[in-house]
């Protein structure tokens, strides 16, 4: 890893408009997080799996370019999140997500917890659903090329 890289682990939460949220979809990501514009922009491209409510167990490749504001210096940022959803699945469609997240830390440029709300659409049906996520992030090799 470079100190352009981290890691991130998510949670997901996703239920429809006007669904008992017991028969939400759960998510579960993992990948690199790679720096385009240090503090800025960033490419996310994780894998993971979606599992629970009326479907079975999907894999999905979930890339999103992430545009970060930096709030409170080294101890907050906000983050708006588009991102792609591409379903390894016969019968299953692809999905277009936008989020609004916060990374929270006593030092963000290390590690983060990362609360994340969102609109998921649907190409195949009208309206959208909500989605709830709850990440962490680590940044390995954050001081690489700095040592002697």
């Amino acid at each position: 890893m470079s100190s352009k890289t981290d890691l991130r682990l998510r949670y997901e939460l996703i239920w429809g408009k006007g669904d008992d949220i017991g028969n939400a979809t759960h998510v579960i990501g993992f990948g690199p997080k790679i720096s385009l514009l240090e503090n800025r922009i960033a490419l996310s491209l994780p894998f993971g799996t979606a599992f629970g409510g009326d479907i079975g167990d999907i894999w999905e490749f979930q890339p999103s370019v992430l545009f970060t504001l930096p709030a409170v210096p080294d101890k907050l940022d906000i983050t708006f999140a588009p991102k792609y959803i591409a379903t390894f699945c016969e019968d299953c469609g692809d999905y277009m997500a936008f989020n609004f997240g916060l990374a929270i830390s006593n030092d963000v440029s290390s590690w983060a917890i990362r609360p994340e709300f969102g609109l998921l659409y649907d190409f195949g049906s009208e309206g959208h659903a909500s989605q709830f996520s709850i990440g962490i992030s680590k940044t390995f090799g954050k001081n690489i090329g700095s040592q002697k």
